[in-house]
């Protein structure tokens, strides 16, 4: 064995039959994908052996503890560098005993037989060296990757310069991803995709392995070409598909990702064809790989760039327009001022789009919320030269030296062009939609009713897939796609984009199970309501083929909610840092005097979206507290607090450190209290609603910090956190504050003092 890596492998006794299929699974930092990916993979082996061998390149998010913890079945090998894909892959081979070897990207999820599908498509195809099957997008539309030809200089120049993307039947023009030909037919084809690429262990002895000089691009091509001019044939087989969250782990890097897709292309073209072309036309390959390069990644600024330059030239022409009608053609002498004051109008104009995300693309906002947006976005704008006006006298002169009529003339004409723009470019309309595939849980009269309705007034885009049933086989309905209790599984096997729960009656609990496994498979989530439930609380109403349906929002921050909140915790942390560096010293110096060891403590938590982030604080217990006893819960006279201890938890100067997370953007100054990965995956199991917290970012401060106690129970905490994040709004975080304030301050006076309530931590829980 190396000393790059380290392999483990499960006990003797899980192994020792030679499987169909070796499943090999290279991750970087790509934990949050590996459940739904393994999960994925085992709940799918009907009728065939599977092995799966897991790499990991030097990960520091955890995946390499969570598969070995969740499942011990799994080869596991780990570098202590990240190899890259094709060297990664390589080191994996020699471990492999199925009869065929599939490479999959842990940024996948296999549907329904995919697996057995492509093993039986093998045995049918023995001239398929390499074949893979149908990839989707997560919107269900097809990866074009998924079966392309090789890019020999004329299919890559024909698609660099859009001929492939305006001609997309033509068999000259459109040949990089064969967009000419049906994608649900079977076709032996030049190269696969590598995020699901199955082949013979033979090919490994007449091809040989992949090749380490591509690092994350290019080397199924290069493998691809290679196999086909040793007599091996490449197959697309539609009959299997799967979904790739294309860029999912790339995103960790993306500059890095886009240098190496582009050096890969160098690679390929200076392997296979620079000896056949002339030096000049290698130079003219280089330059235009180069300039793509650099298009590819100034582009999505450019874009948002490009809006708002045209945002800003509509604002000021419908000025124009307005001091044309209200002033008789007559510019000056006010116009001179405006110019003047232009600046300023079109900046905090411009500010206020940003803010209210005007300038990206949201798939569930529709024309008519754009045109809400844009029209709320431009009020608050005037309002806040308005407001601006009335409060600073030296503001006025400057935005307002010219008759206010114009301005709100200028302002109500700037609306429709506004809106316009964005109804082309940015409304659903605009953009290449994919298939929502719903589903109806239940099989009532609501139900049944709801399912007429979509199965006669469904557009082009949206598949009505079956109903879910309450109780197993106690419906005649068709089709039931399975039960409620295996929702994960009929998620997954039928890639439901969206889940309508039907149903008249259920206990919250079971209800708050379904919505969060639905929603943690990505899976849209509406409730057919009843009068009781719009009465009772503030709800988002949708229709659905003209039925009302609450929506459950996934993100419950507002663009202007989110723009605040976000920066008040830069400018409030930031003050904080500068005002608070005396405290740093002073703490740090009395804590290594009242016990031996660091004085900033380090700890993972679980921070918006279930990403895990490093805590720190001003350590209150001895070094190493949980050393013997690994992750506990702390009581409220904890042995293990040292002597300064106390006072740093009452006073909550342990905490000042967290400004540095908020900084970073790690977490805000309210929010649920971040925990630790290990109570987060306990609460969880017991509790599925527990994940909704994460949606937002963890707080220094929170709703439960504030009324709760610290012997409060974890379903309580729970009720407190839930009531924040769906009643999230600057007045609540305001209140949060002074309360935590006026904690804060009884311990100060040392006058009678509530248990504190903090989270679940080895340090100070």
């Amino acid at each position: 064995m190396s000393s790059a890596f380290q392999v483990t492998t499960p006990a003797e006794g899980d192994h020792c039959t030679a499987p169909d299929l070796s499943v090999v699974i290279v991750n970087w930092n790509g934990i949050e994908y590996l459940e739904e990916c393994l999960d994925s993979v085992f709940a799918h082996t009907a009728g065939i052996g599977v092995e799966v061998l897991f790499v990991d390149n030097a990960s520091t998010d955890g995946s390499v503890a969570f598969v070995r913890r969740h499942y011990p079945q799994v080869h596991v090998i780990v570098n202590r560098e990240n190899a890259g894909f094709a060297r990664a892959n390589n080191q994996a081979f020699p471990h492999c005993r199925g009869r065929y070897i599939l490479l999959m990207n842990p940024d996948t999820r296999v549907l329904g037989d995919a697996l057995s599908a492509m093993t039986a498509f093998m045995d049918t195809h023995p001239d398929a060296g390499i074949a893979g099957c149908r990839v989707l997008n997560p919107d269900l539309t097809l990866q074009l990757a998924c079966r392309r030809s090789i890019p020999t200089p004329s299919v890559a120049l024909y698609r660099m310069v859009g001929l492939a993307r305006i001609l997309p039947s033509s068999r000259r023009f459109a040949r990089y991803n064969l967009t000419y030909m049906d994608d649900s037919k079977e076709m032996e084809v030049d190269a696969v995709s590598g995020s699901f690429l199955m082949f013979r262990p033979e090919l490994l002895s007449t091809v040989g392995d992949l090749d380490e000089q591509f690092f994350l691009y290019g080397e199924e091509l290069d493998w691809c070409l290679r196999a086909r001019q040793k007599g091996w044939k490449v197959w697309y087989n539609p009959g299997a598909e799967i979904i790739h969250y294309k860029g999912g782990l790339s995103k960790r890097s993306k500059l890095r990702s886009k240098y190496e897709f582009h050096r890969a292309m160098l690679v390929f073209h200076n392997k296979h064809f620079a000896g056949t072309l002339a030096r000049p036309l290698n130079w003219l390959v280089s330059f235009g790989v180069l300039i793509r390069g650099i298009l590819d990644g100034v582009a999505p600024v450019a874009r948002v760039l490009a809006l708002m330059t045209l945002d800003a030239v509509l604002i000021n022409m419908a000025q124009v327009v307005a001091f044309y009608l209200k002033l008789g053609g007559m510019l000056q002498p006010h116009f001179g001022a405006y110019l003047s004051a232009s600046p300023v109008l079109t900046g905090v104009t411009l500010l206020v789009f940003w803010g209210a995300r005007l300038y990206t693309a949201e798939r569930d906002r529709d024309t008519a919320q754009l045109t809400y947006q844009t029209l709320r976005a431009l009020t608050v704008a005037a309002g806040l030269f308005v407001l601006a006006n009335f409060v600073s006298r030296r503001f006025a002169t400057l935005t307002f030296p010219f008759p206010r009529s114009v301005f709100t003339l200028g302002w109500v004409l700037s609306a429709v062009p506004l809106i316009g723009v964005r109804a082309m470019l940015l409304s659903p309309t605009a953009l290449k939609k994919g298939i929502t595939r719903i589903g109806i849980i239940g099989t009532g009269d609501a139900a049944q009713r709801l399912a007429q309705e979509l199965r006669t007034r469904l557009g082009a885009g949206s598949r009505f897939m079956g109903f879910i049933e309450t109780t197993p086989g106690g419906s005649a309905l068709k089709p039931i796609l399975g039960a409620a209790d295996g929702i994960t599984t009929v998620l997954h096997r039928f890639a439901l984009t969206e889940m309508i729960i039907a149903v008249g009656s259920w206990t919250p609990h079971r209800l708050m199970d379904v919505i969060a496994s639905c929603e943690s498979r990505g899976a849209q989530v509406r409730i057919v309501p009843s009068l009781y439930e719009i009465l009772i609380g503030k709800v988002e109403l949708t229709n659905l083929a003209g039925m009302p349906l609450i929506k459950l929002p996934t993100d419950p921050l507002s663009g202007w909610y989110r723009l605040v909140k976000r920066g008040c915790d830069l400018v409030g942390s930031a003050i904080g840092l500068l005002l608070f560096s005396w405290v740093f010293a002073l703490v740090a110096a009395s804590t290594k005097l009242s016990s031996p060891g660091p004085a900033l403590y380090r700890q993972n938590r679980v921070g918006r979206r279930g990403k895990n982030f490093v805590l720190l604080k001003f350590r209150t217990m001895i070094h190493d507290a949980e050393k013997e006893s690994g992750p506990v819960m702390a009581t409220p006279s904890d042995p293990r607090i040292i002597r300064f201890g106390g006072f740093l938890r009452a006073s909550h100067l342990d905490e000042i450190p967290q400004l540095i997370n908020i900084l970073r953007g790690e977490m805000s100054f309210v929010g649920p209290r971040p925990e630790r990965p290990e109570f987060v995956e306990m609460f969880t199991r017991s509790d599925p609603t527990y994940q909704r917290r994460l949606v937002v970012r963890p707080g220094l401060t929170g709703l439960a910090q504030v009324n709760g106690r610290y012997d409060s129970e974890a379903s309580d905490k729970l009720k407190y956190d839930l009531a924040y994040v769906n009643n999230l709004n600057l007045g609540t975080d305001l209140r949060i504050l002074i309360g935590s304030l006026k904690v804060i301050a009884s311990a100060f006076r040392g006058g009678p003092r509530r248990p504190r309530h903090t989270s679940t931590t080895g340090d100070r829980p």
